[in-house]
């Protein structure tokens, strides 16, 4: 079963859209309102604050833990000073990537891993008749991560100076409002921010006071969709990606809207999303969603191009709503060359139509083609071997955790095909055993300990 992060108690109550999605075990906004644009603006121009706390760490410490953590990773962390934080890849004995993430030096001889995926048991084998002692932290911390322009001014606020000389990748300790933090000048969004981290008892009282003091600065709470269209943003540069939209009546449902036709929402998204991106000043009444955004200050760092909106679309409505309002329509991920002629007919308009048409291989005769197809695999660079490769740490460690507190651990929803590999990697330990619960496409798998 997931499970809430230590700020669960006070993110739940705002998450207006009911929008939740899977993270280590926990559950984590994808967005806060029902159409998370604000959340991005904020990021963007203000300040955006997400819960960062389903990250994985590990306290090591002990008199060879800088030798453990040299072994690993691909820095060389003897030039790693004091209250320095590192971003770093650890890799296996063939130099293949295992996974990435930043490691804090205390200054006393221990540091702290963090990582998107279980690391406990990597450490623990590269750590073996070594004087190190590894530990998972990861429930006893709680992590918001604070970032826009104006995070530094929010933080002040709530800090006071302890923040004027900190710089890229270091952090600090701090107080908050009476509750004892650490502060780093980390982020992945690529704009101004910093991460706060606090132990569990104090996160409640962190949320409030970073709440309060962000107020006067336009703080807004962000969820995952923000967080990575941001990162996104920043990656790609300007016109390199398109947006795509797509939108059907669950989604209208889940969304509390007075209406389950779906072309007038489409048409109000499109419009709202190019009205923002555009820069302008922006006041639109829908007839199922509104907008009134300010225009972006002349000195503003951002991009005002819009960039090409598809409409995804399969029914003749849609798609030809598509060759009115987009710049491309999207069908069906895999379909056929008469399906694509039907779609070109309903949209009407010289605009790009994305699909994967499926088609003979056969050179000259289509019914031999069909008869003697060929199964292929697609394995890239590696990746089914690596993806086992994960999937059998994270079952060890799930298995390893679910062991020692003698509770359930449920790991993210899976593929069954995924399910069955963690299922034949713990078959044979007397300590756990494993089965699947929930239903598609959110059934996962749980580690429960054997009593």
């Amino acid at each position: 079963m997931l499970k809430g992060s230590p700020f669960h108690e006070r993110t739940f109550p705002l998450c207006q859209s009911w929008a939740w999605q899977a993270w280590s075990g926990y559950l984590s906004a994808s967005s806060y309102s029902v159409v998370p644009y604000m959340e991005y603006y904020a990021i963007r121009h203000t300040a955006g604050l997400i819960d960062v706390s389903p990250l994985y760490k590990y306290r090591i410490q002990g008199k060879d833990a800088l030798r453990v953590l040299n072994k690993i990773v691909t820095r060389d962390l003897t030039k790693f000073s004091a209250r320095h934080i590192v971003y770093t890849p650890w890799c296996d004995e063939r130099g293949k990537v295992v996974d990435d993430g930043t490691i804090w030096n205390y200054g006393d001889g221990s540091f702290r891993l963090t990582s998107a995926e279980p690391s406990l048991k990597w450490i623990e084998d590269n750590a073996v008749s070594l004087d190190v002692k590894v530990e998972d932290v990861s429930e006893d911390i709680g992590t918001l991560s604070l970032q826009g322009p104006i995070s530094r001014a929010v933080l002040r606020d709530a800090a006071g100076p302890v923040l004027d000389k900190l710089k890229f990748f270091r952090f600090t300790s701090a107080t908050i409002d009476g509750v004892p933090v650490e502060i780093s000048r980390t982020g992945y969004t690529g704009d101004l921010g910093y991460e706060i981290w606090v132990q569990r008892d104090g996160a409640e009282r962190l949320f409030d006071a970073l709440m309060k003091y962000g107020a006067p600065h336009h703080i807004q709470l962000a969820g995952q969709v923000a967080m990575d269209a941001r990162v996104v943003q920043e990656a790609a540069g300007p016109g390199r990606f398109i947006l795509g939209f797509g939108t059907s009546k669950i989604f209208l449902n889940n969304t509390k809207t007075q209406t389950r036709k779906t072309l007038g929402p489409m048409r109000d998204a499109v419009t709202i999303v190019r009205g923002i991106l555009g820069g302008e000043r922006f006041d639109y009444d829908g007839d199922t969603w509104s907008a009134d955004v300010p225009a972006l200050a002349a000195d503003a760092h951002a991009p005002r191009e819009v960039p090409p909106v598809y409409v995804a679309a399969t029914a003749p409505k849609m798609q030809a709503l598509a060759g009115e309002i987009g710049d491309g329509c999207l069908t069906p991920s895999i379909t056929t060359p008469a399906f694509v002629r039907y779609t070109v007919g309903n949209v009407a308009a010289p605009i790009d139509i994305g699909c994967t048409v499926v088609a003979s291989i056969h050179e000259t005769d289509r019914d031999a083609g069909r008869d003697e197809a060929v199964r292929v695999t697609v394995d890239a660079a590696g990746y089914r071997e690596r993806r086992e490769q994960m999937l059998h740490r994270q079952a060890d460690q799930a298995a390893e955790r679910a062991a020692r507190s003698g509770r359930p651990v449920a790991l993210d929803a899976m593929s069954a095909t995924e399910r069955k590999v963690v299922h034949e990697h713990l078959k044979d330990r007397d300590d756990v055993e494993t089965y699947s619960e929930g239903t598609e496409p959110d059934r996962h798998l749980v580690v429960a300990p054997i009593r």
